[in-house]
């Protein structure tokens, strides 16, 4: 899990927090160990994966959210109905934080391979 932070610290932006939160909304909170347990422990990131885009300049194809998303959700053995769930969640998601907050942590010219 996520070691805690000292007394009086800020969660870090993009912390397990954020990403417990908006499974708890979306009454998905069973798979929040998961998430943690296989490192996707950062909203921004996941956020970042509701956009489609070439991964790399190289790829000819773009990836699509829908695919990216749909590996985590079955990395985190959903079931099929909360997979559909979390499919739509994300990119609602990733459209409010944006009217909030600006754009997601990790922008599309700057992707971790």
């Amino acid at each position: 899990g996520t070691p805690p932070l000292p007394a009086g610290t800020p969660p870090p932006f993009g912390g397990m927090e954020e990403v417990e939160e908006s499974l708890s909304q979306a009454r998905l909170a069973e798979y929040a160990p998961a998430f943690d347990d296989l490192g996707y422990d950062d909203l921004g990131f996941l956020l970042s994966m509701s956009q489609d885009r070439p991964l790399h300049h190289s790829l000819p194809t773009p990836v699509t959210a829908q695919a990216e998303l749909s590996s985590v959700a079955e990395a985190v053995r959903m079931k099929p109905g909360h997979a559909q769930k979390f499919l739509k969640l994300l990119p609602a998601t990733e459209a409010a934080r944006r009217r909030f907050r600006g754009p997601p942590a990790w922008p599309d010219s700057v992707l971790p391979l």
